[in-house]
């Protein structure tokens, strides 16, 4: 089974689509409480795109996330990176990420971290390689010269 987490307007065929405003969504929950109405070993696959930001403790969701979920399952993820407009402009947003922030130790025990990629705009393009390659020089030393837009991370689950 595979869940679409934080759907909004985009309902996926073949995806059980939890939301908490769009009422057409298969599933109505609120993503800060917790636990979420899901047994546990439930999916092997959890899409989480432009939802970890809105919420009040994302790494107690990973967790929770991390339980509903299979051995092995995949849960990919899009957050804004702390550099772009994108992270601040939406009054909704909470949190805001640095590529640092899924690579942590205490992630490592639950998740096998698959990819981590820096997006940009189109206009960036050059930046794409650069940043990658030497993501921590990236985040520290001219992210707020040429802002990037998101991080897309794919995490493992590990039992």
């Amino acid at each position: 089974m595979k869940l679409n987490l934080g759907c909004g307007d985009d309902l996926k065929p073949g995806y059980k689509n939890l939301d908490f405003y769009n009422k057409k969504a298969d599933v109505i929950h609120d993503l800060d409480k917790l636990p979420y109405p899901f047994k546990e070993n439930t999916f092997e696959e959890i899409l989480a795109y432009n939802v970890l930001e809105h919420l009040l403790d994302p790494y107690k969701v990973l967790l929770e996330l991390h339980r509903i979920c299979k051995n092995d399952a995949i849960i990919k993820i899009i957050v804004p990176h702390f550099s772009g407009g994108n992270a601040w402009g939406n009054i909704q947003h909470k949190q805001a990420f640095n590529t640092f922030a899924f690579e942590q130790n205490y992630l490592k025990e639950h998740f096998k971290l698959r990819k981590l990629k820096i997006t940009f705009p189109s206009r960036r393009f050059f930046m794409r390689w650069f940043a990658n390659k030497f993501k921590g020089f990236y985040d520290y030393n001219i992210a707020n010269i040429f802002p990037a837009d998101d991080i897309y991370v794919e995490l493992e689950v590990k039992k």
